[in-house]
């Protein structure tokens, strides 16, 4: 009698705590939403009209380009303050009106370097987007740009000898096939694939590691399915230290530290029954997946331990 009610006690108390994480990620979105549109309010409908056109260029470009624009099609005075001409002066005004929401959905984590004995580098800092919200987002932009969000899975067959087919789309694969199977009864498949690749950065120093999370219910290869979630920590050693064996040792800790931070988030959501989120303008119940970590660069040897210097595609259960 009294383990059922201590059972009891334990299923009620995770519901509520189900149910306040549920809130909590409701009320960030709610937050979003609501910053959006005051940074909608600060600048005129025509400059928004032509920073749709642009905001995916080089910095440079933009600022050229607005500053054009408004030279010669914005005459008046209010409209010129409503018209910035750089993005550095969108970044001071919307930062010093509606302020940063980064801070809502930001983490960070400290990595002890001590045992590397570097000099003047006891730690590293790595800050990184939420992943759940990394996730949502490239959902929510997916969507918006017309593909389908698959769920649930499919199964096509050989018209002829009824075999089973694959390839067609992420809804025939095994992938979310096993991901439904373990999905709790009134959730939804979310399937994350985290990549780090210093070669596909677009800069010079490859010491720059972006890191991405993806939203992997989608068909074909999108760069609107991935959300930019951080930098792996550069650490501020001598060039000639950087061709030792040690520091590599040193990269393989805080490259393990860093995304190991990711995958925990996940982890941890998963572990206390998944998250809610709006998605496509309804509201669903989700449960997390690590389905795919992909790296192209030598920075795999380190991850996985390989000895070879092959793409990596690596399924986790």
């Amino acid at each position: 009698m009294f383990a059922c009610i201590v059972c009891e006690c334990l299923h009620a108390l995770f519901v509520n705590c189900l149910r306040m994480f549920a809130r909590m990620f409701m009320q960030t979105q709610k937050i979003y939403e609501e910053y959006l549109q005051q940074i909608r309010q600060l600048f005129s409908d025509n400059f928004w009209r032509v920073f749709a056109g642009l905001y995916d260029l080089n910095s440079g470009y933009i600022d050229r380009a607005l500053k054009a624009t408004r030279s010669v099609f914005v005459r008046d005075v209010e409209g010129k303050k409503k018209f910035p001409i750089s993005v550095r002066s969108i970044l001071r005004s919307t930062l010093s009106a509606v302020g940063d929401f980064q801070s809502h959905v930001m983490h960070s984590i400290t990595v002890d370097l001590r045992q590397f004995n570097l000099p003047g580098i006891p730690n590293c800092r790595f800050h990184f987007v939420n992943p759940l919200w990394a996730w949502v987002q490239a959902v929510n932009d997916m969507v918006s740009a017309g593909h389908t969000l698959h769920l649930k899975p499919k199964v096509m067959v050989h018209e002829e000898t009824r075999e089973r087919m694959y390839g067609a789309g992420v809804q025939f694969g095994d992938v979310l096939k096993f991901a439904t199977s373990k999905t709790p009864r009134g959730s939804n498949p979310a399937l994350f694939g985290i990549s780090f690749d210093g070669g596909d950065s677009g800069v010079g120093d490859r010491s720059v590691y972006p890191v991405t999370v993806s939203a992997l219910n989608f068909n074909g290869a999108n760069t609107m399915a991935c959300f930019l979630v951080g930098f792996l920590p550069v650490l501020a050693v001598s060039k000639s230290f950087k061709e030792d064996d040690a520091y590599l040792d040193v990269r393989a800790h805080v490259l393990q530290q860093c995304i190991g931070a990711i995958v925990d988030e996940l982890e941890k959501i998963a572990r206390s029954g998944g998250f809610t989120a709006r998605v496509a303008g309804r509201v669903k119940v989700f449960h997390p997946f690590l389905t795919a970590i992909r790296v192209d660069s030598k920075e795999r040897k380190m991850y996985f331990g390989m000895k070879s210097d092959r793409y990596v595609t690596h399924i986790r259960g």
